[in-house]
């Protein structure tokens, strides 16, 4: 009935692939507000250079 008490060394993976796997997630999610952020400037420059265009 007693709770596993080995402490907190015992870890299923390791600090520094845990480290790299939320650097690589960062490094995509920056990339995909990049380019969201740069279509919808893009998109809505087309927009309002249509709109006086016309």
């Amino acid at each position: 009935m007693m709770a596993d008490t080995e402490g907190p060394k015992k870890f299923p993976i390791g600090l520094e692939q845990l480290e790299q796997s939320s650097q690589t997630g960062w490094n995509s999610f920056s990339r995909f507000i990049t380019v969201t952020t740069i279509c919808v400037i893009v998109t809505i420059l087309l927009i309002a250079a249509f709109t006086v265009w016309s």
